[in-house]
């Protein structure tokens, strides 16, 4: 492997540009700053913020990256105070503005933007968000006071929320645990509150400008933006150690929910993937995903391609689509025709379809699933989606605000609450997401290679699965077959698979995870719980009397793990993918998974495990009772 590209990308620091975390302190709060933002502020490990900003939406909503320069930087045991240049450039766009953050000794934070627009540009939203976790937050209750100073007790939901929680705030308080209330005041703009669940991050995001207002907006060259952001405690808290706690990770007894069935996107590279054929055979996907338009003028030949790939697999196709006016009936014919005899498991209907789903004779018996591709949100807010047909389906984008490391791993446990609420409002009606991936086929080549192959992606995708089996998803497609967003790249697709000397025949490390939970297929998934899910994550999943555990490390450090599993009378085997075997296992596969198990003697279902950074340990075990 080029030593140029090596452990950076099998680790995906591939956000290059990005500036080193700052730990910070402001009396008894301890938080990070990085690339502009406070991140993880908390009280004695208890998270009240998870990340504090400011950012500059575009015209179509798009996040517009920024540069930092001239940071400063002062901080000891106790406080801080920082500031920074900033700005957003990007085509027509270009806003500057000067950060300043400073914590105090007695439990204030303050951070404040003073910008200049220099240029004119439309815009979506320029300001502050504060995003809160729905992991910490979920039921607690609110005191908000308005502009006009009335104040709404508010509780937040378990349940998402569709629609804007609160409007026109300028002052937040509520209680966490054994801590005195917390406040956070706003000024410089209207704030409001929404359940970011609906995008698939898992937080309740305050920001400015609301929607109510016209959208996009003019933003005029010489326009001035100052906003601030104040929290603080009501009485004195005593500073507390900043020492890690451990990681532990429980297994609870034996029963949990069935694993959903795990499929692969459809490249649309019928060459490369007869090159790889061997391989997805071995990996035994229990369905191919497609996406068929119906104005696509090769629709035909597509259909067919991805045709062939299920019968040669022998699984079935998932089929997406959007109906036009008179599409079906015209061009029924020709799909069936273009399918040659493949067995369709589920056809996936957008709701932009001009459809009445009771068409009769759909093709082959499959059954229908209406949903979104543009995420839950489109069915949390038409709810009546969720129940016209024999099932529910959405996709998922994790980057659709943000794709730093941090971010989508914060975002992970929302899919485990997507899941459970699109389940309810399909009143208890089979769930199926396609397809989802962290990896953007716009991304820049260089990027979106070095993610695909990254352990990270693999940590990620480890992640998911988790989250989705926990919500009882019933089928989850991931990724695609080769290519750009593939479990196995094409050399020239992308410049980092060009670049990097892992050659053509390498596969992403995805590959392993999927190929580990799909050898479980038909078992359940057991209900676990880490004690630092942004930091260690896995899951368990259950055959009969066989277990196996997937734990994954997001951290840049070395983690050690107590798993505790009543559940296992023995564990077995085991396994470590990380940087010291990565290039072995992606460019030899079935070697490295024929070779890589070693002996574990643990009884009495206790382990202690250690991860290297970014590293995926899987234990073998065997449990207390047969299935």
């Amino acid at each position: 492997m080029n030593a140029t590209v090596g452990r950076k990308a099998i680790h995906y620091e591939g956000e290059a540009q990005r500036l080193a975390k700052i730990p910070l302190r402001a009396g008894p709060w301890s938080m990070d700053f990085q690339d502009g933002d406070l991140r993880r502020i908390a009280l004695d490990h208890t998270e009240v913020v998870q990340r504090l900003c400011v950012l500059v939406r575009g015209k179509n909503w798009e996040t517009l990256p920024r540069t930092i320069s001239s940071l400063d930087v002062e901080s000891n045991v106790q406080s801080f105070f920082l500031s920074c240049e900033c700005q957003s450039h990007l085509e027509d766009v270009d806003f500057r503005w000067t950060l300043r953050a400073e914590g105090s000794e007695d439990g204030t934070i303050r951070y404040a933007f003073d910008g200049t627009a220099f240029s004119t540009f439309w815009a979506s939203r320029i300001g502050i968000c504060v995003l809160q976790s729905t992991t910490e937050f979920c039921g607690r209750t609110l005191s908000v006071t308005a502009e006009n100073g009335t104040i709404q007790q508010l509780v937040l939901p378990q349940e998402i929320a569709p629609w804007p929680l609160f409007t026109d705030a300028r002052e937040i308080s509520y209680r966490l645990d054994e801590f005195p209330p917390i406040q956070l005041s706003l000024s410089g703009d209207l704030f409001e509150a929404e359940d970011q669940r609906n995008w698939s991050d898992a937080s309740f995001k305050i920001y400015s400008r609301p929607l109510r207002l016209p959208n996009p907006y003019r933003v005029d060259e010489g326009s001035r933006i100052q906003q601030s952001a104040c929290l603080s405690l009501a009485s004195h808290v005593r500073p507390h150690s900043n020492t890690p706690e451990s990681n532990v990770f429980r297994i609870s007894g034996l029963r949990g929910s069935r694993l959903p069935k795990i499929g692969l996107g459809f490249s649309y590279l019928p060459e490369a993937i007869l090159d790889r054929l061997g391989l997805l055979r071995a990996l035994h996907p229990e369905y191919i995903s497609i996406e068929h338009d119906f104005i696509d003028p090769r629709r035909e030949i597509r259909i067919s391609d991805a045709s062939a790939l299920a019968k040669a697999l022998k699984i079935p196709l998932e089929i997406r689509t959007v109906y036009r006016d008179g599409s079906w009936l015209k061009d029924r014919r020709l799909l069936e025709q273009s399918l040659g005899g493949a067995a369709v498991c589920r056809w996936l209907i957008d709701a932009d379809s001009k459809f009445d789903p009771l068409t009769p004779a759909l093709p082959v018996g499959a059954e229908v699933y209406w949903g979104s591709s543009k995420g839950f949100v489109e069915i949390n807010r038409n709810r009546s989606i969720a129940r016209q047909g024999h099932g529910v389906w959405f996709s998922i984008d994790p980057r659709v605000h943000a794709s730093d490391n941090d971010s989508l791993v914060e975002s992970l446990s929302a899919q485990a609450s997507l899941a459970t609420e699109a389940r309810r409002l399909a009143q208890g009606s089979p769930l199926a997401v396609s397809c989802l991936s962290s990896v953007c086929p716009s991304d820049e080549g260089f990027r979106a290679g070095a993610l695909q192959m990254s352990l990270f992606e693999a940590a990620w995708t480890l992640a998911s699965f988790k989250h989705l089996a926990e919500g009882e998803t019933d089928s989850v497609a991931y990724f695609t077959d080769v290519g750009l967003c593939g479990l196995m790249p094409v050399h020239n697709s992308n410049a980092y698979i060009a670049s990097s000397g892992l050659g053509c025949g390498a596969i992403s490390p995805v590959y392993h995870v999927l190929s580990d939970l799909i050898e479980f297929r038909g078992g359940e998934s057991l209900f676990t719980r880490s004690s630092h899910p942004l930091r260690v994550e896995g899951i368990a999943v259950r055959a009969g009397e066989r277990i196996r555990v997937l734990l994954t490390n997001f951290d840049n450090d070395e983690q050690s793990v107590t798993v505790q599993a009543e559940a296992v009378c023995q564990w077995l085997h085991t396994r470590c993918l990380d940087e010291s075997n990565c290039l072995e296992a992606l460019t030899e596969p079935a070697r490295w998974r024929a070779l890589s198990l070693r002996p574990l003697m643990a009884a009495g279902g206790a382990a202690d495990v250690v991860i290297p950074p970014r590293g995926i340990v899987t234990l073998e075990g065997r449990s207390q009772e047969k299935g």
